[in-house]
């Protein structure tokens, strides 16, 4: 069971969401939506979690674009890895919020 919980704990993943979307709804299901007071503003900062579903390693040799501006002066090897998080819509609501966050892997 420890193992289990150390392993849980290296998937969860801590975000800071520092926008928050104009969309969001005054309610949900007759009950006030979190954040509804801040939507639209962007020097906001709130915090969630969420967990890891999808790693994907990349590199330049897969015909991917390198996401890094400084690729193309690097002569190292370029490889990238794409995480995939999920997380509550309370959380971060949108792609305006989405485009607007940071992430911290593994909580222990």
């Amino acid at each position: 069971m420890f193992e289990l919980v150390k392993t849980l704990g290296d998937l969860t993943v801590r975000l800071t969401v520092t926008k928050v979307s104009s969309n969001r709804p005054e309610t949900f299901n007759e009950k006030p939506y979190p954040l509804f007071k801040f939507r639209g503003q962007n020097e906001f900062v709130s915090f969630g979690t969420g967990r890891v579903v999808q790693v994907k390693r990349n590199t330049v040799t897969d015909g991917q674009p390198c996401p890094r501006s400084n690729c193309k002066q690097s002569s190292a090897v370029q490889e990238w890895a794409q995480i995939r998080v999920a997380t509550a819509t309370h959380v971060v609501f949108d792609d305006k919020e989405a485009k607007k966050h940071g992430c911290s892997v593994g909580l222990r």
